[in-house]
């Protein structure tokens, strides 16, 4: 890494309890002075110990002596109701971006904390010390905990609501398929009046790194995915959608009904009947006034195979989400979604490729004849095909060359 120098941040969490965990003996002043004092390589090897390590070493500061207890470097700042005591520090790496490391202590004295690590893409200016920021908002009957994190004047970290970053902590964490349920509910509460929270709504949600977050170009729609992996290797997902029109911001719960619509591919849906998926890019398109939002989703579907979708969604006069738009042209007839199934034991590349203004996806096949239509035995197959957006409709082409930038074969 060269140029203006980046972060990394630990950011520390704890609620005003009594009875916090004992630690090992070892200084946490001590354990950040050694890991400050390594180079990349070192810091790298040791970082997964290390962050492991943070419940015990802290475990020893109480809330009223964090002042007395951080390591150099380090600040510290409170919510207005002081049930929240957040310290952050910086450990710089040289040639490689830096990353944010927080960690939550929960309420319970025999709760687990929380740590978090992500990479801090966003440039520094040098190593001043950050600024913390809390902030309690009523949302609802709920209470949230924003915070945000600051070096000199620029905005490094921003996080909408501390306590949903715990939820969806926990429910990463749980292997019960009805604690992962319940508390996947309590996230969609929670995400739900967020997304309703109108100085929110262009915000990317990128610190809840579970959860995908796509936003229209257009600025009219948000959309959250997420989902949860169940013990039998089946899932279930979980999603809504924000939309503006006529001024509001309408939510709208996407409720999962994809194991039991047995012809996707050519079923009307809605919001209520939702063919779910995580989705992972939205491409606007446009034609006659009229806007489609595509969609390119994955669900791991199971322990056999895997599925990857297009879907169409469109918003109506009145602001209401639909999905299915009949636009996807194959062999000469439309079809609302294209769904992929494969192999789980194979990858799938199915992406928006602005060079060639296309979506392109690899072409499946069986790995024997006798497998045919049997995909859990269906993989890539080295060709590539694709959706070109023609006169509102997206057309597909097969066995187009992805480096050849001459206008792609349409398939008789």
């Amino acid at each position: 890494m060269c140029g203006t120098k980046q972060m990394v941040f630990g950011i520390f969490l704890f609620m005003t309890v009594n009875g916090l965990a004992q630690g090992t003996g070892v200084s946490f002043k001590d354990s950040w002075a050694n890991m400050l004092a390594q180079d990349d390589h070192e810091k790298n090897f040791r970082f997964s110990h290390f962050v492991d390590s943070l419940n015990t070493l802290v475990g020893d500061l109480r809330p009223d002596s964090v002042n007395g207890n951080m390591p150099a470097g380090w600040t510290n700042a409170s919510n207005e109701t002081n049930s929240l005591v957040v310290m952050a520090g910086v450990l710089p790496f040289d040639s490689e971006p830096d990353r944010l490391i927080w960690m939550v202590q929960p309420q319970s004295d025999t709760g687990t904390a929380s740590v978090f690590a992500s990479p801090l893409s966003s440039a520094t200016e040098g190593t001043q010390k950050p600024l913390l920021r809390l902030k309690n908002y009523e949302l609802g009957a709920s209470t949230f905990v924003s915070m945000e994190v600051s070096v000199g004047s620029l905005k490094v970290f921003e996080l909408p609501d501390i306590f949903s970053k715990v939820v969806l902590a926990q429910l990463v964490a749980s292997t019960r398929d009805d604690e992962k349920l319940e508390l996947s509910r309590q996230l969609w509460k929670r995400m739900e009046l967020l997304l309703e929270h109108a100085p929110y709504f262009d915000q990317d949600f990128s610190a809840y790194e579970k959860i995908s977050t796509l936003l229209s170009p257009d600025g009219v729609l948000k959309i959250i995915t997420w989902n949860v992996a169940l013990e039998n290797g089946t899932n279930s997902f979980v999603g809504g959608l924000a939309v503006k029109h006529d001024g509001k911001i309408e939510v709208h719960e996407l409720i999962d009904q994809y194991p039991s619509i047995k012809n996707p591919e050519q079923a009307s849906l809605s919001t209520k009947r939702w063919y779910g998926a995580v989705y992972y890019d939205l491409i606007e398109t446009r034609y006659r006034r009229k806007s489609y939002y595509t969609l390119l989703g994955f669900n791991p579907n199971n322990r056999f195979s895997k599925i990857r979708v297009i879907d169409v969604l469109t918003i109506s006069s009145g602001g209401k989400p639909h999905f299915g738009n009949a636009i996807l042209e194959v062999d000469g007839r439309l079809r609302r979604r294209k769904v992929f199934e494969y192999s789980d034991r194979a990858s799938m590349m199915l992406r928006y490729d602005a060079g060639e203004d296309m979506i392109v996806m690899d072409n499946l096949a069986p790995m024997e004849p006798l497998f045919e239509n049997n995909f859990s035995y269906y993989g890539p197959d080295f060709t590539h095909n694709g959706f070109k957006f023609e006169k509102g409709k997206w057309v597909y082409y097969n066995d187009i060359e992805l480096r050849n930038p001459a206008t792609p074969r349409r398939r008789p």
